[in-house]
């Protein structure tokens, strides 16, 4: 078995650029995609990373977490082409959660089976959420719908109260009041 670790990394904007190109434009919706360069202003704050699963010429996951004192978000996670469906994603999550990150839980955004347009894409998001709850996850009750996308969001860990923990992430996330008011919806 190979043994891979991850790598946190503040990404020089080549190669985040490259990894925004090459892999989170492919692997997810545009609707939950935020703007390149918001991702780069979030990661100069120091509290949002990227993270990858294995070396640059071999990564076999990546992920982009935002924590800080009040809150954990596992922005984005995905394990890369031509190594889905062979128990990567979960030994790479595993990985990251051995890791100690965060240390007070970690929230996530899953796509909220509801909303669902067909059948096969409410059984794939379905999927998703068991893969989650497999790893320790589980239901926080809350919903959110962020400028069009709905989703389920899932706790893991030391999480207190998963609703003040998701709108303190959107307050870093989407600073001016306009537009959170606008897009932002915690139900």
């Amino acid at each position: 078995m190979v043994s891979l670790q991850w790598s946190r990394q503040v990404l020089a904007e080549e190669a985040f650029a490259q990894l925004y190109t090459d892999h989170m434009q492919a692997d997810f919706p545009a609707c939950e995609l935020k703007p390149f360069k918001h991702l780069l202003a979030l990661q100069a704050t120091g509290n949002y990373g990227a993270y990858t699963f294995g070396q640059a010429a071999d990564m076999r996951a990546y992920a982009c977490l935002y924590a800080d004192r009040e809150a954990a978000l596992l922005d984005y996670f995905a394990v890369a082409r031509g190594y889905r469906s062979e128990g990567w994603g979960s030994r790479a999550l595993e990985a990251l959660l051995d890791q100690g990150l965060p240390s007070g839980g970690l929230i996530l955004e899953c796509d909220d089976p509801a909303f669902a347009k067909t059948d096969a894409e409410r059984r794939i998001r379905e999927r998703r959420i068991q893969f989650y709850e497999r790893l320790g996850f589980s239901d926080s009750g809350v919903r959110a719908t962020v400028f069009t996308a709905p989703f389920w969001v899932m706790a893991r860990g030391q999480v207190e109260d998963a609703r003040a923990a998701l709108k303190h992430v959107y307050d870093v996330f989407v600073p001016d009041e306009k537009l959170y008011a606008k897009y932002i919806h915690i139900h």
